[in-house]
């Protein structure tokens, strides 16, 4: 693609354009539906449930929820790009994900209607996520991908950081009414503010076009098509280590909170130790996409996923007494999801074809949004079921092994970055 499309970080990242672009990611991420949704309904869990008088089960629905609209737009993302324009549909995302924040918080109180808005926020709202951004990212990043992405990635670093304590502050002001809409309109002004640095900086419609183009190059050099990817072993490493880390990782940040308020430490406390999750997300984004640009991407991962799970342990066996080692156990657990999002795009380009690129890690993102799907509701069917979080939380711990051990299996890159 370079010799057809200047590529951002042809001349390293210290340039005008790659900046610029990459807080207009960052800020999209900020503003975008992971932060405003699964860890936002995070805060939310115990106040609706006792609002409203529902389970936790009920109240995670709307994580799931969203999670399965997104799981269902996600692979298809790349392609109503390509047919809409990127900017279009960054805007009709953003537009749609504030609508639905604003909805949850001025339509009654039901589990069947808040349901249907929070699957339609994931939906409509797919190129808003950490995934979406991914897409754009490796359209115009190579040689710096990894560290393109953790730089994009401090947006979602912040808001997991700060917006758990935002709506909490506002949910005690206001009700739990008013922090939805208040989310949407900072959603909006965010959004808005991404898609103009964005969208100013580089023709992402002519890469996407030129990435297109080449795809039906059958006859050039090193075409390989999407059914011989989807058939190899390599591909479903990567997939099945994305789907099991995510069911850890979303279960957990989604109860976490939940979860330590049962032990008897107060909400605002909680909401705090939200923000802990956020710190390790925010460590996790950064350090290990910028690491896999030095050392080889399925050990970063291996390392992070684990200390991923080992915080699951942490937090599952520590005195709520001994807050240190609680907070750092929250901080490792935040990594898993920090970790899953980075390894995706960056697995996925070096180790299938480039040209590409989008369509695998649509697929990616597809098996990871199953995770998410999947994750909060079971932690809290099982909590529900056995009256603690023991059991989750120790098949997060196991999931989290498992997939890091499985992506060592992949060796030696197939496509390494060009000096």
């Amino acid at each position: 693609m370079s010799a057809d499309i200047g590529l951002l970080d042809q001349d390293g990242l210290l340039n005008r354009r790659a900046g610029l672009f990459l807080l207009g990611a960052a800020l999209g991420l900020l503003g975008g539906f992971a932060v405003m949704i699964p860890l936002s309904v995070s805060v939310f869990i115990k106040p609706l449930s006792q609002a409203l008088g529902w389970g936790r089960a009920e109240v995670s629905l709307l994580a799931t929820m969203s999670f399965a609209g997104f799981t269902i737009a996600v692979p298809f993302t790349p392609a109503i790009m390509e047919r809409f324009g990127v900017q279009r549909t960054m805007w009709v995302g953003y537009a749609s994900l504030a609508s639905c924040l604003l909805l949850l918080g001025t339509v009654p109180a039901k589990i069947g209607l808040f349901s249907l808005i929070a699957f339609l926020s994931g939906l409509l709202t797919a190129v808003t996520s950490p995934s979406g951004f991914m897409m754009l990212i490796g359209q115009v990043f190579n040689r710096r991908l990894g560290t393109a992405i953790g730089l994009a990635m401090i947006g979602f670093g912040t808001g997991a950081v700060g917006m758990p304590v935002f709506a909490n502050h506002v949910l005690g002001l206001l009700g739990w009414q008013a922090a939805f809409m208040v989310m949407g309109l900072v959603t909006l002004v965010l959004g808005s503010l991404s898609i103009l640095l964005v969208r100013s900086k580089v023709d992402l419609d002519e890469a996407f076009r030129l990435a297109r183009q080449k795809r039906t190059e059958a006859n050039s050099p090193g075409h390989i098509d999407l059914r011989e990817v989807f058939s190899s072993w390599r591909f479903w490493i990567v997939g099945m280590a994305m789907l099991s880390t995510s069911i850890a990782g979303f279960g957990a940040i989604t109860h976490i909170p939940a979860a330590l308020a049962d032990r008897g430490i107060s909400l605002n406390q909680a909401a705090l130790f939200a923000s802990f999750v956020g710190i390790g997300l925010l460590i996790g984004r950064i350090a290990s996409a910028m690491l896999m640009d030095i050392f080889h991407a399925p050990l970063v991962s291996m390392i992070f996923v684990t200390l991923g799970g080992l915080g699951l342990e942490i937090v599952l066996l520590t005195p709520t007494s001994t807050l240190w080692l609680l907070i750092i156990g929250v901080i490792f657990a935040g990594l898993i999801v920090g970790t899953e999002t980075d390894m995706g795009p960056v697995l996925a380009r070096r180790y299938f074809p480039p040209e590409i690129f989008n369509r695998i890690y649509g697929v990616i993102a597809f098996l990871a949004g199953l995770g998410g799907i999947v994750g909060p509701f079971l932690f809290g069917y099982l909590r529900d079921m056995a009256g603690s979080y023991e059991l989750p939380f120790r098949i997060g711990f196991i999931a989290c092994i498992v997939s890091g051990l499985a992506v060592l299996l992949l060796g030696r890159y197939r496509y390494a970055p060009k000096a």
